[in-house]
C-alpha cells in the first residue's frame, strides 16, 4: 500500500433533405444501417437516502453512506428497507464493500453497521479511525473487526487499496462544516471498468488544495456524486478542468427542498441526475475515451451498442469536396429586432442571429435554438419562429461552418453538429437565458442537425424538435453534391441519426408530413424508435408544407414545459442585461 499526499478513496470500479427524392421517401424498403447491439457501459445506481447509494456493475456491489436512521426531515431508509438491507438476500445480497465517509448520523449508524456486517460476512468495511472508534464501543465489534479496513489518513493524503477484487482510492478531506477536526473520506471506486467519485460531506471549493494532491489526470472519473450546495464558480472550474466526469449525481437533498434544489443545481449542472425517492434505481451510461485506439477497435464489436459521441470520437471524415457550403456566402442584413453575434466552435468563430425579448433583461428566459433548412440563413426562418419570440423566448439562429461567409469547410452533418452543440452552450452561458430551459428545432437539413444533437450529452438541451428531417443511410446515396464519398457506409452512418436513437440524451419530437412519407416508412421509423426518447408524430403537408403545422404543435409542447419548469430565480438578480451593442462588444472581446 502506498500513502501519498491526499485523503480521498478511489475504488477500482440543406440541401441534404431536399435533395432526397420524394420517391425514396415513399419507399417502403427497410431502414438501412441499423444493427442490433447491446447496451453501452453503465453503472447501476440505487438511491438509499441522503448521500446513501448502492452502486453495482459486473456482479460487484458497493454501498456508500447507506446505513443510518432517517430523521423526520431526511429522506433516509425506512425501517422496512433497513430490515431488508440487513438480510443477505435479494437486492442487497452479496454486497462486497461498505464505505463510510464520516461519522455523522445522517451517513452512519454504528449499531446498524455492526448488524449489517454480522449478516454480510463477505462484505468489507472501509472507514476512518473516527468511525471505527465509535464501532469499538458497540457490543459485537469483536465479531466484525476482521472485516474492517481502518483508514488512518490525515487531510490531503490518499491511499490505494484492493478489497474483494475492487480497486479503491481513498482520499482524506476536511468536512465542509466548521469542525476542522472532522475527517471526511472521499472514495474513487472502479467497477466494471467505470469509476465513480463519492465526496461525502466535503465540498470541492473548501478542499481544492487537498484535491490537487490527487492525480486526476491519470485517474478517469465517470460519475461524480456531489453535494447539492457545491455550486461555486471555483467548484465548477475544478470539475471541468480536473475531474471531468461524464455524469454528475446530486446528493444530500431533503424532501422538503427537492424542487427548489433541483432547479438551482441544474442551473449550474444542467444534465445532473437527481433522485427523488428512496430505492429509485437508474442505469447510468458511461462515456469511454474512444480516442484510445484500443477502445476504438472494441467499439465495433458485435456485442456493444455504441453511442453517437463514442463513434464520432473514432471517426475522421474524408472530404472529396472541400470549401464552403453551397448557397450564398453573403450574410443578409438581420430582420428588425435581430442582432448578429459570434460564438466559438473549437477554433472557428461563427456568426448567429439573436433575438432577446425585453423581459429577459430582468429575468432569464427560456431559449430556442432554431436550425435553418438548406445551407444558408435567411429571414424566412426568423419569421417561422415568430410564435416563440412573441411568447418571450430568446431565440438563436446559428449559422454553421462554411455558411453565409462563416469560416470552416462544409462537412454536411458532421462538424456542423459540433457547431450546433457549441451554439447551445453559448446561449446557455448568457445571463438573459435560463440554462435549464433550452430547446432546439430544425427543418429539413436543420431537422437533421437538431435530431443529431439529441444524440449528444455535451450541450444542455431540455428537448428537441424537428420537421421533414428523418432519413436513412440510403437517402444519402443519391446526393450528388455531397462533400464526402456517398458510397462509404461509415460516412453515411455518422450523418444518420436513426442509427443512434437508442442512446439519445434527451427527448426529441420528430414531425413528418403525411404527403412526404409512406405509411410503411412511418411504421418502420416508429418500430426503430420504440423504447427510445424519439417520438414520431404525423402532420399534414409535404416537405415544406409540414413546417408550420409541426412548429405550431412543437410550440405548444415547449410553451407548456417552459412554464412548468421555470427556475423563478435570476442569475443576474435585478440588474438589467446589457444592451445589444454592449452584448455584441462583450461577445467579440470574449472570442
Amino acid at each position: 500500500m502506498r500513502t501519498e499526499s491526499f485523503c480521498i478513496v478511489v475504488i477500482g470500479l440543406a440541401l441534404l433533405y431536399t435533395s432526397v427524392s420524394a420517391q425514396e421517401n415513399k419507399s417502403a424498403n427497410p431502414i438501412a444501417g441499423v444493427t442490433a447491439k447491446t447496451s453501452p457501459p453503465f453503472l447501476d445506481v440505487t438511491y438509499i437516502g441522503n448521500a446513501g447509494f448502492m452502486i453495482q456493475a459486473d456482479g460487484k456491489k458497493v454501498l456508500v453512506d447507506a446505513l443510518f436512521e432517517g430523521a423526520a426531515d431526511d429522506l433516509g431508509p425506512s425501517p422496512e428497507l433497513l430490515s431488508q438491507m440487513m438480510s443477505d438476500k435479494g437486492t442487497f445480497a452479496e454486497v462486497d464493500l461498505l464505505l463510510v465517509t464520516h461519522p455523522h448520523g445522517d451517513h452512519f449508524n454504528p449499531k446498524l453497521t455492526i448488524e449489517f456486517l454480522r449478516h454480510h460476512t463477505h462484505c468489507r468495511l472501509v472507514a476512518h479511525t473516527q468511525v471505527v472508534d465509535l464501532l469499538r464501543k458497540e457490543e459485537g465489534f469483536a465479531q466484525i473487526e476482521l472485516q474492517i479496513h481502518e483508514v488512518k489518513l490525515d487531510p490531503g493524503t490518499y491511499e490505494k487499496i484492493i478489497l474483494n477484487g475492487i480497486h479503491v482510492d481513498v482520499l482524506c478531506l476536511n468536512h465542509m462544516s466548521a469542525d476542522s477536526s472532522m475527517k471526511n473520506l472521499a472514495f474513487i471506486v472502479e467497477l466494471g471498468g467505470a469509476r465513480f467519485l463519492h465526496l461525502g460531506d466535503s465540498s470541492i471549493d473548501q478542499s481544492e488544495a487537498h484535491l490537487n494532491n490527487y492525480p486526476f489526470e491519470r485517474s478517469r472519473v465517470d460519475i461524480l456524486f456531489l453535494n447539492r450546495v457545491d455550486r461555486s464558480e471555483m467548484t465548477r472550474k475544478f470539475i471541468a478542468e480536473k475531474i471531468k466526469p461524464s455524469q454528475i449525481v446530486a446528493m444530500h437533498i431533503l424532501p422538503s427542498e427537492l424542487e427548489e434544489v433541483s432547479k438551482n443545481f441544474r442551473a449550474v449542472y444542467p444534465h445532473a441526475i437527481i433522485f427523488k425517492q428512496s430505492m429509485e434505481r437508474r442505469s447510468i451510461p458511461i462515456e469511454v475515451d474512444f480516442h484510445d485506439p484500443k477502445n476504438c477497435d472494441s467499439l465495433h464489436a458485435s456485442n456493444v451498442r455504441s453511442s453517437y459521441l463514442e463513434e464520432r470520437a473514432c471517426f475522421h471524415t474524408k472530404l472529396i469536396r472541400r470549401g464552403p457550403a453551397p448557397g450564398s456566402q453573403n450574410l443578409p442584413t438581420p430582420p428588425a429586432g435581430i442582432e448578429t453575434v459570434t460564438y466559438a466552435s473549437g477554433d472557428l468563430k461563427l456568426r448567429a442571429w439573436l433575438s432577446v425579448p425585453d423581459a429577459a433583461r430582468l429575468r432569464p428566459a427560456p431559449a430556442l435554438v432554431f436550425f435553418h433548412g438548406g445551407s444558408e440563413q435567411n429571414a424566412f426562418f426568423v419569421e417561422q419562429a415568430k410564435a416563440f419570440r412573441d411568447a418571450g423566448f430568446v431565440v438563436l439562429f446559428p449559422m454553421l461552418r462554411g455558411e453565409n461567409g462563416n469560416p470552416g469547410e462544409w462537412e454536411s452533418l458532421l462538424g456542423e453538429i459540433d457547431d450546433a452543440a457549441a451554439a447551445v452552450r453559448w446561449i446557455a452561458a448568457q445571463p438573459f437565458v435560463d440554462p435549464t430551459r433550452i430547446y432546439t428545432y430544425g427543418h429539413s437539413t436543420g431537422a437533421a442537425v437538431s435530431l443529431l444533437l439529441s444524440m449528444r450529452n455535451d450541450a444542455p438541451v431540455r428537448q428537441g424538435g424537428s420537421s421533414a428531417g428523418l432519413f436513412t443511410e440510403d437517402s444519402l446515396k443519391g446526393w450528388p453534391d455531397a462533400p464526402f464519398d456517398v458510397n462509404d457506409q461509415r460516412e453515411r452512418r455518422m450523418r444518420t441519426a436513426i442509427n443512434f436513437i437508442q442512446t439519445m440524451s434527451h427527448r426529441h419530437v420528430a414531425y413528418i408530413g403525411r404527403d412526404e412519407y409512406s405509411v410503411e416508412r412511418v411504421a418502420e421509423f416508429r418500430r426503430l424508435a420504440a423504447g427510445s426518447q424519439l417520438e414520431i408524430r404525423e402532420v399534414d403537408g409535404d416537405h415544406m408544407g409540414s413546417l408550420q403545422p409541426a412548429l405550431t404543435r412543437f410550440f405548444e409542447i415547449v410553451k407548456s414545459d417552459a412554464a412548468m419548469n421555470q427556475t423563478g430565480a435570476s442569475r443576474v438578480g435585478a440588474v438589467p442585461v446589457a444592451s445589444p451593442d454592449a452584448r455584441r462588444a462583450e461577445s467579440e472581446q470574449y472570442h
